[in-house]
């Protein structure tokens, strides 16, 4: 029976591991879209094309990390990504 307690024991250990790489990446697209958001300034086309395009591009451009990188998103490709799809005009230069 100590084989159930120590399969108990790594399966906590794997669930918590997903859990926080899950937190750290909702954590990261709250903050991300708040400026975003804060940064069009009330045009409402602009932040249309935010709120249109912005879950696309931060999982395209998210990387979960590995066991000893943490999770990161790429802001260059990520922001080209929201130009691209909602059209250059749109979204200010940082």
């Amino acid at each position: 029976m100590k084989w159930v307690r120590a399969i108990g024991g790594i399966a906590v250990a794997v669930g918590l591991v997903v859990g926080w790489k899950f937190y750290n990446k909702f954590s990261t697209a709250a903050t991300v879209r708040a400026i975003f958001l804060s940064a069009c300034a009330e045009e409402s086309q602009c932040i249309g094309a935010v709120e249109q395009h912005f879950q696309s591009c931060f999982d395209a451009n998210y990387h979960w990390g590995g066991r000893r990188k943490a999770g990161h998103l790429n802001g260059n490709t990520f922001t080209d990504c929201l130009r691209e799809k909602a059209g250059a005009p749109v979204l200010p230069h940082p």
